[in-house]
């Protein structure tokens, strides 16, 4: 697990987020990400599984070869139902929470990523599993200022990834402290 300070390079990126929700802003920030980074390193859902796989294995595979989890999180990230009107978030077996829940407990990095005008949900909003989220600094992207918030996410990516960043910071990413927009 790379920790601040260490030089060892990250084996990839998970983008984690709900297609209801963020799927227009998690897509654009996949394709930044694949411009930024190492073709291969950057997992997204719908570009990195191939029709007839089990999507399910191809998650936790995923999820478990990564190092970084972002977790793109919306407007209605937490507010999402099923068709029973039931928060999605608390199902067990709901896909964002599973990834989270099992990138967490792998002591990954995560990274809330917060777009739309979202706010990071409270620790007593969310399952159990998932608590430790709320205590994750977060970075906000902007569609009005999508550029100026990218650097900010490359200042914490970069070092991880092995690029030469100007100014490297030695409390990167923070595991405890929480941003708020």
């Amino acid at each position: 697990m790379p920790r601040s300070g260490d030089n060892r390079r990250v084996s990839g990126l998970f983008i984690s987020y709900r297609r209801q929700d963020a799927a227009n802003c998690a897509g654009r920030l996949h394709a930044d990400l694949k411009r930024r980074y190492e073709k291969g390193c950057v997992f997204f859902d719908v570009a990195s599984i191939e029709a007839a796989v089990d999507f399910t294995a191809q998650l936790h595979g995923a999820v478990s070869s990564s190092d970084v989890m972002l977790v793109v999180i919306g407007p209605h990230w937490l507010s999402a139902t099923d068709v029973a009107g039931r928060r999605r978030i608390d199902d067990p077996g709901d896909f964002i929470r599973s990834e989270i829940a099992a990138a967490l407990s792998q002591d990954k990095y995560v990274v809330p990523v917060l777009v739309g005008g979202a706010r990071m949900p409270q620790a007593d909003s969310l399952p159990l599993d998932l608590r430790d989220l709320a205590m994750r600094h977060a970075l906000v992207l902007r569609d009005a200022n999508w550029e100026e918030d990218l650097s900010e996410l490359w200042r914490v990516l970069d070092p991880m990834m092995g690029e030469t960043v100007s100014a490297p910071r030695s409390d990167f990413p923070r595991r405890t402290g929480r941003t708020r927009p």
